[in-house]
């Protein structure tokens, strides 16, 4: 039985990480989302950044919930390095189908 947890050791909390990823790691953009890839040596690490001017906290938890699940569901798929996601402008619609679309495109 494979893992399906999401625990708070693979996800990005510092401030440090992120701008370590963010300034070092890879970019590649889409139509909302941008992901910036680092190796590393822990495991996969996964953040996200979703600001004020894509809508209110609602609209942004909501975002970040959908990231979490393609991530949780995939993690396997990204064995050594960090992940950061920023959204880059808002979405009409949220729901899983169009952010794993997304991703898909940019993995």
């Amino acid at each position: 039985m494979k893992d399906e947890s999401f625990p708070k050791s693979i996800r990005i909390r510092k401030k440090e990480e992120f701008e370590e990823v963010l300034k070092k790691g890879g970019k590649i953009e889409g139509n909302f989302l941008a992901l910036y890839r680092f190796p590393c040596l822990d495991g996969p690490k996964f953040g996200f950044l979703v600001g004020r001017k894509i809508g209110k906290a609602v609209k942004r938890n909501r975002i970040k919930r959908v990231l979490r699940e393609f991530f949780r569901k995939n993690k396997e798929r990204f064995s050594s390095e960090k992940i950061v996601v920023l959204c880059k402008k808002p979405m009409d619609e949220i729901n899983y189908n169009i952010i794993e679309k997304e991703l898909e495109s940019l993995i």
